[in-house]
């Protein structure tokens, strides 16, 4: 099922370009369901909310070769069926869609990295009480921002430090679940993973 959708259509303007007019159809809503993917394939984008594998569907994206890429302006919601096998590529972004993406919210081709990597740390991991500390590793005077992201994709946290030491996050109101904090500075940007218990 899809709803209302718009689109765009691009065409060649050299040799050296593209020789055949495509169209990008951006939909409202998308959901995604008992699809296989087993090569790189066109993005899934949504101006809204991506839906995949509702229900008892699946959607799977099979390794070695199968590539896919979701960009939603809300939120990205992977059902239990969802599987990215190990070796598949798998990409979600919010607030990309249908328009320039950004560095990828979620990304299975990366390492991911539970609570302390590179520049920060977050302690304690796991937390069963919801309560974590955000912690910088080295000093630096850059502009940050710490959004917080539930495992859907659904932003649920948005916070600006003129300089980062450290600083509390309270997701005691949260339901307990895998949750990314992203931080992002002029120079960088670093995504964790914590878990709330």
């Amino acid at each position: 099922m899809i709803s209302t959708s718009s689109s765009l259509s691009f065409t060649a303007t050299s040799d050296r370009d593209l020789v055949a007019n495509f169209t990008v159809t951006c939909s409202d809503n998308l959901h995604l369901n008992n699809i296989t993917i087993t090569g790189s394939v066109p993005d899934y984008e949504a101006k809204y909310n991506i839906y995949a594998a509702e229900s008892s569907a699946t959607f799977v994206v099979q390794s070695p070769n199968g590539n896919v890429t979701f960009a939603a302006g809300s939120s990205i919601t992977l059902y239990p069926g969802f599987h990215a096998q190990s070796g598949s590529g798998f990409r979600a972004y919010i607030g990309g869609s249908c328009a320039a993406k950004e560095d990828p919210l979620i990304s299975f081709q990366e390492p991911e990295c539970l609570s302390d990597c590179g520049n920060y740390r977050i302690f304690p991991n796991p937390s069963s009480t919801g309560i974590f500390t955000l912690e910088a590793l080295r000093s630096d005077q850059n502009r940050k921002i710490v959004a917080i992201y539930d495992f859907s994709g659904r932003r649920i946290s948005y916070t600006e430090f003129s300089m980062l030491t450290h600083t509390t996050i309270n997701l005691s109101a949260q339901e307990k679940g895998i949750y990314l904090v992203r931080i992002i500075s002029k120079d960088n940007s670093e995504t964790l993973k914590i878990i709330r218990q």
